[in-house]
């Protein structure tokens, strides 16, 4: 009997060592892509209960972990600038230093500290000062991406009422660059290689010799899509060559019109295309 007892005991124990509980500063994982570049940030988010934060609970002037627990990490998937100061692409520990009226942010090579016991200024990658402001009140300290564009974000802290967006810019065009010459070489005979190249190359306005070189080989490699002639309208246009570029888009039009036909559907591009060849005129 006693042996059952003890046996069970240890059952009992084991199991509610085992259960999972809530804790107080839950782990949050936050992704997104700007421009060609993954950012991932991971986190965790002490809450107010009652509390004052700034002055207190994270004294002014002092060095944070930016957040509970393991420190608050981030990684690029590529190079990108923070405050205008590069930092290549890897991952990295955020640590800051509050202030009433702005933060000091601090990028660390060592991802394994739980707070600040053991960090070394000299395996910091990145030091720079961004404004504070005074907005809403959160409960929770929260980290959030706003105004999003190609070309970069800014990466907002926030907790009780105050906010810091530290900007970041990634070089886009600069990747897609890359992007294509290692495609154009490795995927050579893919047509849609090509087309995507030249689309990219007219919608940014950077270069219509290089669009126009690039559709004409997905025409060589796939001659019998509408669209491919369209881009190649596109590119002609935006070298001024207006009387190729009208035989390009009337070809496009054609064969888009014979094609949904041949499907038994109607070519509902093709309205819009010819105002867009009346704008070229």
């Amino acid at each position: 009997m006693k042996k059952l007892i003890t046996s069970l005991a240890l059952f009992v124990g084991l199991y509610s060592f085992a259960q999972e509980l809530p804790q107080p500063s839950p782990a949050a994982s936050l992704k997104q892509r700007v421009g060609l570049t993954d950012i991932q940030v991971d986190y965790s988010r002490p809450s107010l209960k009652g509390r004052k934060a700034f002055g207190e609970l994270v004294p002014y002037g002092q060095l944070w972990r930016t957040g509970a627990n393991k420190a608050t990490s981030i990684e690029f998937s590529t190079d990108v600038m923070i405050n205008k100061i590069p930092v290549p692409a890897g991952k990295y520990s955020i640590f800051t230093i509050p202030s009433e009226k702005s933060w000091v942010i601090i990028l660390n090579r060592n991802t394994e500290l739980w707070g600040v016991d053991g960090y070394d200024k000299g395996q910091d990658v990145l030091r720079t000062t961004v404004a504070s402001k005074m907005e809403g009140k959160y409960e929770s300290f929260t980290v959030e991406f706003e105004n999003l564009t190609e070309n970069g974000a800014h990466l907002a802290l926030k907790w009780e009422g105050q906010s810091v967006a530290i900007p970041i810019m990634v070089e886009v065009d600069k990747q897609a660059q890359l992007n294509i010459e290692k495609a154009s070489k490795e995927d050579a005979g893919n047509w849609r290689v090509h087309r995507g190249a030249a689309s990219y190359y007219i919608g940014k306005e950077m270069s219509y010799d290089k669009a126009l070189m690039h559709i004409d080989k997905a025409i060589e490699l796939k001659a019998d899509n509408w669209y491919n002639y369209w881009v190649r309208a596109e590119a002609l246009a935006g070298l001024n060559r207006k009387k190729e570029a009208m035989e390009s888009g009337n070809k496009a039009i054609e064969m888009g019109e014979a094609q949904a036909k041949a499907d038994g559907k109607e070519f509902t591009y093709g309205d819009g295309l010819k105002a867009e060849m009346a704008a070229w005129k």
